[in-house]
């Protein structure tokens, strides 16, 4: 080792290991421990010299070319006889003293060529002994004159003079039956020199293996420097002196190269087979991945194309042939190692640069990579902290990223190791596969969107099904959060990062909506609420609402971030109204009166004083004939007449409890669009429902399924579920933020009036608006304004209009004293926050406040005195805006229902008297109603001679001012 070490004459190494050959039968055990236990010198002139005397038996390995090294033949000494005149190569050795003197006059022994020897011999008998002769090139093949086998592929080399006497005395390579043959007969033992073969179970396996892998490393000790090597080699070369203060090292390409003969010695020497040793494999194995590393960072020259070259021509088949035979050793290869403790960022680091080097050769397969990187993602998750999940990151996103991932598999094949446990039935795993994909989206890696909301849907159905470990009272840890905060921080990220095209947002946004609404079906995994507890800072030691509240936040902005930016304006509906029926009695159709809300568009009879009576008065019964149509599956909306076809959508009458008895029908068929087109089919019977679909409104029963609903019309559900267990009011603003955007912006209520009208009028009877109007909190306005906005946007339709009068008419006429002093301090929050654009423009929602400002005026005279002089206080609190806003929608009621006029003047007397110092009844009211009054006298006593009528101001009757006062007139009077 030192030799080789020393010395950098090539040839000097061939002479030595020839001589050591000559007198030595282990040479190749010294040479194997020099490569596995030597410096770097000694190794590149040790592994040369390997492959040049002990050539593999691969024909395909010996067939390559050296880089730089080249194995030098050794020169023979000159004749050292004084005599001689030519001075050539030495072929015999003599060691008798005399001789030597005599001859060279030296010491023994005396070198002579050819002419030399023969002449002392001639002249003096002398013994003389043959020189070996160098090894000029290395031959593959036999170099026997006499060999006929049909495989000359050479096996050994013989250094005895018995074999080398026909050869010249140059050492001869034979083949395996010139081997056999030559040596079988022989006396006494040759010299001979073989290679070991296959190393299993051989002496010098493991100084084979350490050899191979001392080989491979060479090139992981350039790692450092792989940004000088991209630049051209003389400049390099030219700086490596001056610049670094280091002196040029003359070996750095042959030493960067010496993994080619590790690969050589490792595809020749140690094949993955059965008998192979599997620590010895996987200890191989190891460094291979780790050389794959390395050298992809080498720059791309002949040296690193000649490496790249061996990973498809050796590297790769070797590989290959390991997973087919020890692919639990593969794996552990890959995967993280549970004994190196303290080191976890390093071996991670190292980890992934080695399956981000494999992963371009094929040799990573889908079961591989699900087995392997869910070890990575879960070791980088628990032990690396969030600086170094940072430095990671061009790893991973080299590894995961859709336009850089060098798999052999699509990008949902990608994540199949993640959707299989989102998919599973085990809470830990699926729990787990969430922190991966959380942590990959913290560090910016793109995750197809429609891929990750189909697999959080399918694990949120199956989430109720799991046996979720409960959390104690002090259980909840740092990083132990619920499921839900982990899933809405994925989306939120992820809808950054992933650039939407215009033409996927629809589907996209609905397939969110859907996600999220079964978000919020799942309760939050959290420790019980303690912001009540005195002994606790509120909400900053309750953890339930600071993940509700991270929670609501999340859905909120990612709800913003997919809505319309504009805001839709708040209009009265056009449809039919829902209790329209025939009455077939004696007696007559109840007008608006002051004692019952209409529904319709315009609200003409809407009171806000009394409740409505019984439908039907004591006088006679009034039986009802409607025809009822089953419509299969399709929801019970407003009636579909039998006497005359019209091509619309199919309704059905719906009867409430009071019509039972009362009523006569027949039942025919569904008669929808497709049966009137053609001839009619026979009668079937209606399948059965079950019992759960039916939904009790105040118009009857409609059949619906909320799972059957669209995307958005379940988040409201769902977000007016979790509305009732909010108890932070930050999570009610946010949660009603949400509810704004999805019905202002995306006008989710405003689309369903129709396909799902059912629906719209059973969440806004039971849920909606009890639920707004009991956050109307004046402790927290920014609660309470989306609240009145919201209930504004309900009042638009029929059936909001409708329930919202219950609402207020029950809580203001509740027999419960706080129950009204609640109800004042809401009418408050809503009359202060309302703004006039609105309300100006919608004559429903002027006829729905005209009846809560009334109840709200009124409650000045209440019995109880706290509640009135609450009344009081808020009334000369609010601003003259808003009183002025208050007067026009009872001046609007007034206009459009005859029967509370008395009331309303009397609520405008009660203002003008509590609030002496506002103005509410001006000269401009009163001209106006006198107007009005005189319009409406003329029209109810107008004959066929009176033509036209006359306002107080003789308007010219042909004008629009005066055809507007007059239909006005005529709609009051025709109610």
């Amino acid at each position: 080792m030192l030799v080789l070490q020393q010395a950098h004459d090539p040839s000097l190494h061939t002479w030595i290991m020839e001589g050591a050959m000559s007198s030595s039968p282990n040479i190749y055990e010294d040479l194997v421990q020099v490569i596995a236990k030597g410096t770097s010198e000694s190794r590149v002139a040790a592994a040369n010299l390997l492959l040049h005397y002990w050539p593999f038996p691969n024909p395909y390995i010996i067939h390559r070319k050296t880089i730089q090294y080249k194995v030098h033949a050794w020169q023979r000494i000159t004749c050292q006889s004084t005599t001689c005149s030519e001075k050539g190569p030495s072929v015999k050795s003599c060691y008798d003293p005399v001789i030597c003197a005599d001859v060279a006059d030296t010491s023994p022994p005396v070198f002579l060529c050819r002419r030399c020897a023969d002449n002392v011999i001639g002249e003096r008998k002398a013994p003389m002994k043959n020189l070996t002769q160098p090894m000029q090139a290395s031959s593959a093949t036999c170099q026997n004159k006499d060999c006929q086998s049909q495989s000359r592929l050479a096996v050994g080399i013989c250094f005895s003079h018995d074999c080398t006497r026909a050869h010249n005395f140059v050492p001869m390579r034979l083949c395996q039956e010139c081997f056999t043959a030559l040596h079988a007969h022989t006396e006494t033992p040759h010299l001979v020199h073989r290679g070991s073969g296959c190393v299993w179970g051989q002496e010098v396996m493991w100084g084979t293996v350490e050899a191979i892998v001392k080989l491979l490393r060479e090139t992981a000790q350039f790692e450092g420097t792989e940004g000088e090597g991209k630049r051209p080699k003389w400049l390099r070369q030219l700086e490596g002196g001056h610049s670094l203060g280091k002196e040029i090292d003359t070996m750095a390409d042959e030493r960067r190269m010496l993994s080619r003969f590790g690969v050589w010695m490792m595809a020749a020497l140690c094949p993955p087979n059965q008998n192979a040793d599997p620590q010895a494999i996987s200890y191989i194995m190891y460094n291979v991945f780790q050389w794959f590393a390395t050298t992809a960072l080498l720059p791309n020259d002949s040296m690193g194309a000649s490496l790249e070259q061996l990973k498809t021509d050796f590297v790769c088949d070797w590989i290959n042939m390991a997973i087919r035979i020890h692919y639990d050793v593969f794996i552990t290869a890959l995967i993280p190692d549970p004994e190196e403790e303290g080191r976890y960022f390093e071996q991670t680091k190292e980890g992934l640069g080695r399956l981000l080097a494999l992963m371009p050769y094929d040799v990573i397969s889908l079961e591989t990579w699900s087995r392997v990187m869910s070890k990575w993602l879960q070791l980088i998750y628990e032990k690396c902290n969030e600086e170094q999940q940072h430095e990671l990151k061009i790893l991973l996103c080299k590894i995961f990223e859709p336009d850089l991932c060098p798999l052999p598999f699509e990008t949902v094949m990608v994540f199949d190791f993640v959707s299989r446990r989102l998919a599973g039935d085990n809470y830990v795993e699926l729990f787990n596969a969430l922190q991966w994909l959380h942590l990959l989206s913290r560090l910016e890696i793109s995750i197809p969107l429609d891929m990750l909301l189909e697999k959080f849907s399918i694990a949120l159905t199956g989430l109720s099904a799991m046996d979720i470990p409960k959390l104690g009272q002090n259980d909840l840890e740092e990083d132990d959060v619920s499921i839900h905060i982990v899933i809405i921080d994925i989306l939120v990220l992820q809808l950054r990062l992933n650039e939407i095209a215009v033409h996927e947002q629809s589907s996209l946004t609905e397939k969110l909506f859907e996600c999220v609404s079964l978000l919020l079906s799942v309760p939050l995994r959290t420790t019980p609420h303690e912001c009540k507890n005195p002994e606790l800072d509120g909400f900053a030691d309750c953890s339930a609402c600071q993940q509700a509240a991270f929670l609501h936040q999340m859905i909120m902005n990612m709800t913003e971030n997919v809505s319309p930016k504009q805001e839709m304006a708040i209009q009265a509906t056009e449809d039919e109204v829902i209790d329209n029926f025939d009455v077939t009695s004696s007696g007559t159709s109840h007008p608006s009166t002051a004692l019952s809300p209409q529904t319709a568009p315009g609200s003409k009879g809407a009171s806000p004083a009394t409740p409505a009576p019984a439908v039907f008065s004591e006088g006679g019964l009034c039986f009802q004939t409607a025809t009822v149509e089953h419509t299969g599956d399709e929801e019970f909306v407003g009636i579909l007449p039998s006497e005359e076809f019209e091509i619309a959508m199919a309704e059905a009458t719906t009867l409430t409890e009071t019509d039972v008895g009362r009523e006569t029908c027949h039942v025919v068929t569904s008669s929808l669009v497709e049966g009137i087109k053609g001839p009619s089919g026979s009668a079937q019977q209606a399948p059965k429902v079950p019992a759960d679909d039916f939904w009790q409104t105040s118009v009857g029963r409609f059949r619906f399924s909320i799972d059957q609903l669209p995307p958005q019309l379940k988040m409201i559900h769902a977000l007016l579920v979790n509305l009732e267990f909010a108890e932070d009011p930050d999570v009610e603003n946010f949660i009603m933020n949400t509810l704004k955007f999805l019905c202002l912006h995306c006008g989710s209520l405003s689309n369903a009036r129709r396909e799902h009208r059912g629906f719209l009028i059973w969440i806004q009877e039971s849920m909606m608006v009890p639920k707004l109007w009991a956050r109307l909190r004046p402790d927290f306005v920014q609660v309470g304004e989306l609240a009145s906005l919201l209930l504004l946007h309900c009042i638009s339709f029929p059936s909001g209009e409708e329930a919202f009068w219950r609402v207020i008419h029950r809580d203001f006429a509740c027999a419960d004293w706080k129950t009204r002093f609640d109800s004042v301090g809401k009418a408050y929050v809503m009359a202060h926050v309302i703004k006039l654009a609105p309300v100006k423009g919608n004559k429903v929602v002027q006829t729905a406040l005209s009846a809560l400002f009334y109840h709200f005026v009124t409650s000045l005279h209440d019995p109880n005195p706290t509640v009135a002089q609450r009344a009081i206080i808020a009334l000369r609190a609010l601003p003259t805006q808003t009183l002025k806003m208050m007067c026009f929608c009872f001046e609007s009621q007034f206009d459009s229902c005859i029967l509370d006029r008395p009331i309303i003047i009397n609520a405008i007397r009660v203002l003008t008297t509590q609030i002496p110092d506002e103005t509410m009844l001006t000269f401009d009211f009163f001209i106006q109603r006198f107007e009005t009054l005189v319009l409406e006298s003329q029209l109810s006593n107008q004959s066929e001679e009176t033509v036209f009528v006359q306002d107080l101001m003789h308007t010219d009757p042909m004008s629009e001012i005066y055809q507007r006062k007059v239909n006005k007139a005529k709609k009051v009077g025709e109610a």
